[in-house]
């Protein structure tokens, strides 16, 4: 469910403006993100508090599912990669990573490709005992020039609030 609707269909992604940033606290975490994209829910089923999306203006999304709040089972990061690989037609895992921000877990760097465009992304995982997440992200390849920035912001102000 993290991977619905990742590419929207328009134009050209807009510059991330971070100099004028906003602030969201959700839940346990908190980060700023900027101020020309906007807060999307994920899943309508889903409290959105838990699951969220922050986007840019064309293909910058990342997704956030809050788990470390409810009290099913976790999934495995096999079982999340197994549910986002059929939203594209094309998807070839680039490399492992190890760390997101301050954050040390599992994720994968990849490109995919789907009715609209090529894109690229990564999809991590955190788990700490008491709090978890998972963050997917993915910007057209042909936007990440204007998205980096952007992507850079959430991640080095993304904390865990005690």
């Amino acid at each position: 469910w993290i991977a619905r609707g990742l590419i929207i269909e328009v134009e050209k992604e807009s510059v991330a403006n971070i100099k004028e940033t906003k602030s969201l606290q959700k839940n346990y975490i908190s980060f700023n993100y900027p101020g020309n994209w906007k807060i999307q829910s994920v899943d309508k089923n889903l409290d959105s508090n838990l699951a969220f999306a922050i986007e840019g203006s064309y293909s910058a999304i990342i997704c956030f599912a809050l788990l470390g709040a409810v009290s099913e089972e976790i999934p495995s990061f096999n079982e999340l990669l197994m549910k986002f690989k059929p939203e594209y037609d094309e998807f070839q895992e680039i490399s492992k990573i190890e760390q997101w921000g301050t954050f040390q877990g599992e994720g994968i760097e990849f490109s995919a490709k789907d009715v609209v465009s090529p894109a690229k992304g990564f999809i991590f995982q955190y788990k700490d005992g008491k709090n978890s997440f998972y963050i997917t992200q993915v910007s057209a390849v042909d936007d990440i020039d204007n998205t980096a920035d952007g992507f850079r912001l959430i991640e080095s102000t993304f904390r865990i609030l005690n």
